[in-house]
């Protein structure tokens, strides 16, 4: 029984790392709407997640329903500079046929920290919720 809990348990842990390594959806348009709305997000300052979360709400982005937050979590912080909240949101974008290429439409859900000051690093693809 023991020779067989320990190749299971190495697959298990394959298994697991090749999900998380997998990529999400999103390209490189996903990526810049992304990166700009946690920088739109981060002014004025929040004290928590649920004030980005509501300042998601006031973006363009966000009254246009590009942008949709769909987790918030709260993080105890000690200081400023600590991350105080995490969000995950969707992005999508419609597409183009427009022009000499077309693309097609895609939904891609990210993960972000903040602290006091705003978003801590950019944005980066995750699963989504």
């Amino acid at each position: 029984m023991q020779r067989l809990a320990l190749p299971f348990s190495i697959g298990l842990l394959v298994a697991g790392v090749g999900f998380a390594l997998w990529p999400q959806p999103g390209d490189h348009h996903t990526d810049r709407m992304a990166r700009t709305f946690a920088q739109t997000v981060a002014y004025p300052h929040q004290d928590s997640a649920r004030g980005y979360a509501r300042a998601a709400l006031d973006t363009t982005a966000g009254e246009q329903g590009k942008v949709v937050v769909l987790e918030m979590n709260e993080i105890p912080a000690d200081e400023l500079i600590d991350p105080l909240g995490e969000l995950v949101f969707a992005v999508h974008d419609e597409g183009s046929s427009a022009g000499l290429f077309e693309t097609e439409a895609v939904t891609a859900c990210y993960r972000v920290l903040f602290n006091y000051y705003g978003a801590i690093g950019s944005p980066w693809r995750t699963a989504c919720p």
